[in-house]
């Protein structure tokens, strides 16, 4: 009877120690997949994180630049320097130089010079197609 108690308390061991045994797995493969998530998640975060600190920057500069536009004074350096307009009683004036000089002269955007037109002629008089070939043909 002892032997037969003993086998039967076995057996309900084993059944049980399997069910733990199987529950522990489970209870491992959750938690690994939880942790993998939390990791994605947080690179996500990271990710999200430093493009809204991007954002932010970008938005500054745009904001900058509004406030510098809703002046009147960038609106007006633009329209004389791209457009070539001038105030009354202003006076354009126009710098050219010979075809000969090779150097070069640089406007910052940013220098004062607003108010003067810059033109630099270099090329000659356009010829007509007929005087262009002449030319090409018989006046080496």
């Amino acid at each position: 009877m002892r032997r037969g108690r003993k086998r039967k308390l076995f057996s309900e061991m084993r059944f049980v120690l399997i069910f733990l045994i199987v529950l522990l797995v489970l209870l491992v493969f959750s938690l690994s997949r939880e942790i993998v998530n939390r990791q994605q998640v947080s690179e996500k975060i990271r990710n999200m994180k430093s493009t809204i600190t991007g954002l932010e920057q970008e938005n500054g500069e745009i904001e900058d630049y509004i406030t510098r536009w809703k002046d009147g004074n960038q609106i007006e350096k633009a329209a004389r320097v791209k457009l070539g307009l001038k105030k009354p009683g202003e006076h354009v004036v126009i710098i050219t130089r010979p075809s000969g000089d090779e150097s070069t002269f640089t406007i910052d955007n940013n220098d004062e010079i607003i108010g003067h037109l810059i033109k630099v002629n270099n090329q000659e008089e356009p010829k007509s197609n007929f005087a262009a070939w002449w030319q090409y043909f018989f006046k080496k």
